[in-house]
C-alpha cells in the first residue's frame, strides 16, 4: 500500500473537469471549507463518488485537504476542503472568498467555522425542492459589524456586535432577514445577556435598515445542549420583564436538526419567549407556517405554550 504522501507525489491520470466539478469550486470558494459530508450534501447523490472525485481533485491540486480530528466516541475523523490557487484558476467557479473574522488570506478550520457552515448547507437544502424558499445575501463578519448601546441602570454602553452571519430568505416577493449566533457553550450568561439586550436595541435604532436595508430581522441562536438551552430561555424570560420584543430570537440546539434532516430548521424546533413571559414552540421561517397566523415584522407567530 502507498502512503498517502507517495500517493500525493505520483502523478495522476489526465482530468477532464466536469460542471460538477466547477460548482464544487464555487461553493468551496464562497465557503471558504468544507467537510466531506458537506461537499456530499450539497453536489453528489453518493457518499462513495463524493470521496473518489474528491480524492482526484485533491491528486491533481486542484483541492487542499486537511484531517478534521475528533475525540474519542464523538465519530471518525474526516477530510476538510479548500481550493488551492490552481483551483482558483479555474475558469467558471466564479465566487470570491468570504471574509471571516481574524483571518487574513487562510480560511479557519475551527469547529466553529464548520458549525456555521454546516447551518448553512442546511439551510441552503431546507429552500430547495419547492418550499418556495430562497436563501440569498449571506455575509459574515467585520461587513456586518454594528454599534448599538445598551443601558444598564445610567450608565450607558456600547456593545459592538459582528454576528456569525446575517442572511435573508425571499419568500413570496418579500425579504427576510436573519442574524445567526453560534454558542458552543463557552461563552458567560451574563456576556450573553448583553449581547442580546444589544440585538433588540439594534432592532428598535433602525442601523440594520440603514446599514443593510432591511427593516426588521430574526436573531437565530444555536447552542450545545438542551441544558444550555434551558438557561438561555430562562436570561429571555428575566429580558422579557423589562425589555420588548425578546420574540424576535429565537434558539434551538444542535441536536435538533443535521444535514440528513435540513428539513427540521424549517419546523418548530426553535423556542421563544411570548409577550405573556412563556416558552413557546416557533418556527422563524415563513411558509412553513399555516398562512392564517400572520408573519409581523420581528415577530415570528408562535405555537401554544409549554407545559
Amino acid at each position: 500500500m502507498k502512503s498517502r504522501t507517495s500517493e500525493a507525489k505520483d502523478k495522476p491520470k489526465p482530468i477532464r473537469l466536469t460542471d460538477r466539478d466547477r460548482r464544487l469550486f464555487r461553493s468551496l470558494a464562497d465557503y471558504g471549507v468544507l467537510s466531506t459530508e458537506q461537499v456530499f450534501r450539497l453536489h453528489f447523490s453518493s457518499i462513495h463518488r463524493t470521496r473518489k472525485r474528491l480524492r482526484l481533485l485533491w491528486r491533481h491540486r486542484f483541492i487542499k485537504r486537511n484531517v478534521r480530528l475528533v475525540r474519542m466516541g464523538e465519530g471518525s475523523s474526516q477530510y476538510l476542503y479548500t481550493l488551492t490557487a490552481r483551483g482558483r484558476r479555474i475558469p467558471g467557479h466564479g465566487a470570491s472568498a468570504v471574509a471571516l473574522p481574524n483571518q487574513d488570506r487562510r480560511f479557519s478550520t475551527s469547529e466553529h467555522t464548520l458549525r456555521i457552515n454546516d447551518f448553512r448547507v442546511a439551510i441552503s437544502l431546507a429552500c430547495r425542492n419547492g418550499t418556495g424558499l430562497v436563501l440569498k445575501d449571506w455575509r459574515q463578519g467585520h461587513q456586518i459589524r454594528f454599534n448599538p448601546t445598551v443601558t444598564t441602570g445610567n450608565l450607558r454602553t456600547v456593545v459592538p456586535i459582528i454576528p456569525d452571519s446575517f442572511f435573508t430568505i425571499q419568500y413570496g416577493g418579500r425579504d427576510f432577514g436573519y442574524f445567526l449566533e453560534i454558542d458552543r457553550g463557552t461563552a458567560d450568561l451574563g456576556r450573553i445577556r448583553k449581547k442580546l439586550l444589544a440585538y433588540l436595541n439594534l432592532w428598535h435604532s433602525g442601523l440594520v435598515s440603514a446599514k443593510i436595508g432591511i427593516r426588521s430581522f430574526r436573531l437565530l441562536y444555536i447552542t450545545s445542549s438542551e441544558q444550555r438551552l434551558a438557561n438561555l430561555l430562562k436570561t429571555m424570560q428575566d429580558l422579557a420583564k423589562s425589555t420588548r420584543r425578546i420574540g424576535i430570537c429565537c434558539v434551538t440546539v444542535f441536536s435538533r436538526y443535521s444535514l440528513a434532516n435540513s428539513k427540521a430548521l424549517l419546523e418548530p424546533i426553535w423556542q421563544t419567549i411570548d409577550h405573556s413571559g412563556y416558552v413557546v414552540r416557533t418556527s422563524p421561517f415563513p411558509g412553513s407556517i399555516p398562512l392564517k397566523l400572520p408573519i409581523a415584522p420581528g415577530k415570528p407567530p408562535v405555537c401554544e405554550p409549554e407545559v
